[in-house]
């Protein structure tokens, strides 16, 4: 069996690598990030996944852009998988990200 982790939402690039790099030191098989730039304040509807229907994020959290988060962390390790838990389709114009894929 095999275990990934996310990297914590710090803008600190030390961090995050060293962070990535005790995640590939212990034998952690990839490290994830999501694609959520901001978080709405106010939500109408329940999240769905919660028993109160709160959202789990905190409002005022800070993020990075994820495909650039990646490619950071993937300069800095060897080995690890790097990896998003979702992508966000509108948030960015479709060739650009494709040519960021590639």
């Amino acid at each position: 069996m095999q275990f990934g982790v996310t990297l914590p939402d710090v803008l600190d690039g030390d961090k995050l690598c060293w962070f990535a790099q005790m995640a590939e030191h212990y034998g952690f098989e990839s490290v994830w990030t999501g694609d959520h730039i901001v978080l709405p304040v106010n939500v109408d509807k329940q999240y769905p996944y919660t028993e109160d229907g709160s959202f789990p994020g905190q409002d005022n959290a800070s993020f990075l852009e994820a495909i650039t988060l990646l490619s950071f962390i993937g300069s800095c390790t060897s080995n690890i998988r790097i990896g998003r838990t979702v992508i966000i389709l509108p948030y960015r114009n479709p060739i650009l990200q494709a040519k960021m894929f590639a």
